[in-house]
């Protein structure tokens, strides 16, 4: 996302799984989107071990910790992406999708060419990371630099 400093406006994320990112670069040449898909493991729900909350560092400090949420994940399994507002009316974007995952390690999964505005739906399981990178393509397809 340093490649991107100047952040965008971005909407759908939410407080119980998903997160969204939006950056542009000072050029206007680059925009990068970082979607996160975290789920609280199954073991870290409930209640905590500690009896009354209370957790203690023997001759340090004693922390009484807040009470875990309660969290339902409904929907929570892919994203639908609509990226508005790119400069030039019909010219062509080269978008790359980039995953993080235990499959994966940044890995490129998809990379598609895309004409006015950019629109994508994929799966994303949690826990994942995808980076997507969109880019104003030269004639012919080729990203421009």
């Amino acid at each position: 996302m340093n490649r991107t400093p100047l952040r965008l406006a971005t909407s759908g994320g939410d407080d119980q799984g998903f997160s969204v990112e939006a950056g542009r670069s000072r050029n206007g040449g680059e925009i990068r989107v970082l979607i996160a898909n975290y789920e609280i493991p199954p073991e870290d729900i409930g209640p905590l071990p500690f009896p009354d909350n209370l957790f203690s560092i023997p001759g340090i400090a004693t922390f009484t910790l807040l009470d875990r949420r309660t969290v339902t994940y409904t929907n929570n399994d892919g994203y639908d992406l609509t990226v508005d507002g790119l400069r030039g009316r019909g010219r062509a974007y080269r978008v790359e999708r980039y995953r993080l995952d235990a499959g994966h390690q940044l890995t490129l999964v998809d990379s598609t060419l895309q004409r006015g505005h950019v629109h994508l739906s994929a799966t994303l399981p949690a826990p994942a990371v995808e980076l997507v990178v969109i880019r104003r393509a030269r004639s012919g397809g080729a990203p421009a630099a």
